[in-house]
């Protein structure tokens, strides 16, 4: 009784903090609207009740507080003219970008709770080959094929550091572009955790540390600092947190501030310019977070021109590109584009920008489909999020944790080309090691226990 009290104290405390910052956004903001001041208090409870009420932080629905809760706020700092963008538009535009966000987030939550409370039974039923591969690999194969994939990442990453004539110039925006034919390096770079993660697995902590200093050094310098983060810090808390221990929420306010600080330090370096609309030190500092999510001027920018019949759905124009990007450039040179985030950008954009503008799984999900295809994508994503959550904790070795720690933002928006691409490119390489795994005296074993 006195948990229910708990949860209903603070349900009522996440409704007054979002009621007083929708209210105050009515009353101070110009041309807001009714509507779009409703849309926000209904996100901001539920994103609250995340934050005061989840104990795994490292569960599914608290990786959405990443991405779709800063694009969130993004959205709201330019509404609020907090962040100066170049193109504002009508508040009806404003209004229905947070209306894909609240529609995909309930479609999410609907097939999230729905796979949650399904029989495990039935949720685990053909995973059995899957199980049997996982068995079969050995720590130190993953760790030998690992230190291949890193030592091929830092020769190609270093040779284009030394075309583009140093870090400095590596890290501005200009040069990200030189990585564009390069774009399998972007899939891969989740695989650098493999090492980092195995070799501490190993009890081997320094050299474990040194990896993924090495790894983070390698990604940053291509000027992609949230890959950076996702891909080499993340995965690592997330295995620390379920493998070794439960990491306090104190703990994890201490890392934020380092990476605020190296979000900051990296967006100056590629001469990140942002106009703000306050002199708040604390306002500036949280404007500069969000803007890596861009979602506050891709989204509106999206929705204005296919609004006006600038820019029309694409349905299946792209479903496929996350399989097909899989097929080596030497063998298909004009493949399609699996970043998702530059698809929008060379059709929303006209090709007159040539980096990418991510509009998240629900924009990408209406570029293609309209609501149809944010009602699809929510529902896709929350099932394939609690499915690998649920086996993760099921299985609790050390590789479905692993599997778990890469993958689980890529399955959060697995509907998006470049995370079915990062999600078939992990579990080849997984097969790679367990048939390496599997050749003993000469003889491969297929699978377990079954010889030829």
């Amino acid at each position: 009784m006195k948990i229910e009290k708990n949860k209903i104290l603070k349900f009522l405390i996440s409704i007054i903090i979002s009621f007083s910052i929708s209210l105050r956004m009515l009353l101070s903001v110009q041309n807001i609207s009714y509507v779009f001041c409703l849309e926000a208090f209904v996100l901001f409870v539920f994103f609250i009740n995340i934050i005061i009420n989840v104990k795994d932080r490292f569960f599914p629905i608290s990786f959405l507080l990443v991405s779709v809760f800063l694009g969130f706020l993004d959205l709201i700092f330019v509404v609020c003219d907090l962040r100066i963008v170049t193109d504002k538009y009508s508040i009806q535009i404003y209004e229905k970008s947070l209306l894909l966000f609240i529609v995909w987030i309930f479609f999410f939550m609907i097939a999230y709770l729905y796979k949650e409370k399904k029989n495990d039974k039935m949720t685990f039923r053909g995973t059995e080959i899957i199980n049997n591969i996982i068995s079969s690999i050995n720590i130190n194969h993953v760790i030998v094929l690992s230190l291949i994939i890193q030592f091929f990442i830092a020769f190609k990453i270093i040779n284009t550091v030394r075309i583009v004539g140093g870090i400095n110039n590596a890290m501005n925006d200009f040069a990200v572009f030189k990585y564009d034919n390069q774009g399998y390096l972007i899939t891969m770079f989740p695989l650098l955790s493999l090492i980092s993660i195995s070799l501490y697995e190993k009890k081997c902590k320094k050299l474990s540390f040194c990896s993924m200093i090495i790894n983070f050094f390698l990604i940053t310098i291509t000027g992609r600092r949230g890959l950076a983060i996702n891909t080499v810090v993340i995965p690592f808390l997330v295995y620390y947190n379920y493998k070794v221990k439960k990491i306090q929420n104190k703990t994890i306010l201490l890392i934020l501030i380092p990476i605020i600080t190296f979000i900051m330090f990296v967006g100056e370096i590629r001469n990140q310019q942002i106009n703000y609309g306050s002199s708040n030190s604390l306002t500036k500092t949280l404007t500069y977070v969000t803007n890596t999510i861009q979602y506050g001027q891709n989204i509106p920018d999206m929705i204005y021109k296919m609004d006006n019949g600038i820019v029309n759905f694409q349905h299946r124009k792209y479903i496929f590109n996350g399989i097909l990007g899989m097929v080596p450039r030497a063998i298909w040179h004009d493949k399609p584009e699996t970043d998702n985030s530059h698809i929008t950008s060379m059709v929303i954009y006209n090709s007159d920008i040539t980096y990418g503008k991510p509009v998240g799984a629900f924009g990408f999900a209406y570029f293609c489909y309209g609501y149809l295809g944010v009602i699809v994508s929510g529902l896709i994503c929350g099932y394939f999020s609690c499915l690998v959550y649920k086996w993760m904790l099921k299985t609790g070795g050390t590789f479905p944790i692993l599997i778990y720690s890469i993958l689980i933002q890529s399955f959060l928006y697995i509907t998006n080309p470049d995370s079915q691409t990062k999600i078939i490119t992990l579990f080849f390489v997984f097969i790679i090691i367990s048939f390496f795994a599997s050749i003993k005296n000469g003889k491969i074993i297929l699978l377990k226990g079954d010889k030829k």
